[in-house]
Order: C-alpha cells, then structure tokens, then sequence
C-alpha cells in the first residue's frame, strides 16, 4: 500500500455524489425487482458509506498499521 495510492482513492470516494449512486442503483435489473423504495435508500447508503470511509479511513489505518502513517503532516510529523 502507497500513501499516494491511499489518497487518490479518498479522493475519488469524496466525489461520490447522488448522480452517480442514481446511475449505479438504476442499472439494476428490474428483473431483481428491487422497489423503489429500496432502491431510494440503497443510493443514500452509498453516498454517505463513501463519505463516511473517506472521513475515517487514515485514522483507521492509523490504528491498525501505525507504522504506516496515515496521520503525518506535510513535514513527515505523526499528528497522533
């Protein structure tokens, strides 16, 4: 794992918006016959999961590998 590689996939997670999870939930088959209602909170729940991983994720990591530093400052300084 990069530290780069880290931050560009908490970035695209932050630009999860509504459209996309409409376009997502939308090409599920209606053969699944999952109802609308369903279908509404299903793409509330990936917006907010995203928003939610990408607030949390470093300090996550931070907990599990803190070798790895996830919660450095710009001049290389463990913020924890």
């Amino acid at each position: 794992m990069k530290q780069d590689v880290v931050e560009s996939s908490l970035a695209r997670l932050r630009e999860m918006e509504k459209g996309i999870a409409d376009k997502m939930v939308e090409s599920i088959p209606d053969a699944w016959e999952v109802s609308s209602e369903s279908r509404k909170a299903w793409k509330e729940l990936i917006c907010a999961r995203a928003d939610y991983v990408a607030e949390n994720f470093n300090s996550w990591l931070d907990k599990t590998a803190p070798w790895f530093g996830a919660n450095k400052d710009s001049k290389g300084d463990n913020n924890g």
